[in-house]
C-alpha cells in the first residue's frame, strides 16, 4: 500500500529513492542548503521537496495527519 513518507535529513537521498520506486510518496526535509540544492538535480522528478528549515519546520502543517511514516536517519549526529 503506498504511503507518504517523509525524510528529515535527507542527505545522500537512496534510502528515500528506493521507497519512491515502491510506489511511495516522499517528501525530503533537507535542512543543508548544499545537499538540497545538489539532490534536486538528481530526484526533482521523482520527489516532491518540502524547502523548510530545522527545528521548527512550520511548511510541515499542510500535512495534517496525512503522514504515514517519518524517515529520520543520522538526524542529528554528535561531533
Amino acid at each position: 500500500m503506498p504511503s507518504l513518507i517523509l525524510d528529515f535529513s535527507f542527505g545522500m537521498g537512496g534510502d528515500a529513492y528506493e521507497l519512491s520506486r515502491n510506489g511511495h510518496t516522499l517528501n525530503p526535509v533537507e535542512p543543508l542548503s548544499e545537499f538540497r540544492i545538489a539532490r534536486k538535480k538528481i530526484y526533482q522528478s521523482v520527489l516532491k521537496w518540502v524547502d523548510d528549515s530545522f527545528p521548527q519546520i512550520k511548511k510541515l502543517v499542510e500535512y495534517k495527519n496525512k503522514i504515514d511514516f517519518i524517515l529520520s536517519y543520522h538526524l542529528y549526529e554528535k561531533e
